[in-house]
């Protein structure tokens, strides 16, 4: 037997295999329609597995969306991924964010004020150029005003999500945010159900203080369905690693001086008003 009357045979059996195999597949899917009842719920084979981040919803546009929905890029993080990513602070939000930059200048009066600013369009005097939103609030201030004049950000500790909206967002956000804008989304009250959020955390410096964090959110209705809270407490050590040394003795005359301390509180009343 030749090499080509045996390739030949292989190709007939081969194609012989796909012509059995595709009334095959149409009978089975014919038998598993038979077998769903109408009506019934079929399970997804592409529902995420666990561990991974489920389906985001953003307001981004004023609306409610899914943040894969959004013709815009947005880069959200929930609650649940902020504190797995150990995200403390806004310093923390632009390390895990490509393309935000954040940090302090001795330009501005010399007071090492904080700086934004997303894909590099920045401002030394004037109008700000990233919008800081809490909520719909903006709470950016002017820049190169006055030496007591920063941007507030908000601890990082019971947000709904943060989310960053990249490249110009003038016509939602104003003219204050042609490089993009920060949303800080808090988290609404309850109306139907109580829920709570707790965190705490310890940490050592080497050669330093120790660091040390706590708080829990409760939220609850007071009127099911009509009227709810949310209320939070959190504060936090960060343990310092200077001492502060005497200029004749060289003595220790304080240590870890440059330790800090916040404290956070929030408080939410509202009745229910679902988004449009």
């Amino acid at each position: 037997m030749t090499d080509r009357s045996v390739a030949a045979r292989r190709a007939a059996l081969l194609l012989a295999s796909s012509t059995i195999a595709t009334p095959l597949a149409a009978l089975a899917q014919q038998v598993g329609d038979a077998a769903t009842p109408p009506g019934a719920v079929v399970p997804s084979t592409d529902a995420p597995s666990s561990g991974q981040v489920g389906e985001i919803i953003v307001t981004a546009t004023r609306k409610a969306q899914s943040l894969s929905h959004v013709p815009a890029s947005v880069v959200a993080k929930t609650s649940a991924e902020l504190d797995a990513q150990g995200v403390r602070s806004i310093a923390d939000i632009a390390q895990i964010t490509p393309g935000v930059s954040f940090g302090q200048t001795a330009v501005l009066y010399g007071t090492g004020q904080t700086t934004i600013a997303i894909r590099g369009v920045d401002s030394s005097s004037g109008i700000p150029t990233t919008g800081v939103y809490i909520d719909d609030t903006p709470v950016q201030t002017r820049v190169g005003v006055s030496p007591s004049l920063s941007n507030p950000y908000p601890q990082v500790f019971d947000l709904e999500r943060v989310e960053v909206l990249r490249g110009p967002q003038g016509t939602l956000f104003g003219s204050g945010s042609v490089g993009g804008a920060l949303r800080f989304i808090m988290p609404k009250p309850s109306y139907d159900t109580i829920s709570m959020y707790d965190r705490a955390e310890v940490a050592t410096t080497k050669n330093g203080a120790e660091s040390y964090e706590g708080g829990v959110a409760v939220g609850a209705p007071i009127i099911t369905d009509k009227i709810g809270f949310r209320a939070s407490g959190w504060m936090r050590h960060d343990g310092g690693y200077i001492d502060r040394l005497d200029r004749t003795t060289k003595q220790v005359t304080q240590k870890d001086i440059n330790s800090s301390n916040t404290v956070s509180a929030r408080l939410a009343v509202g009745p229910n008003r679902p988004r449009r």
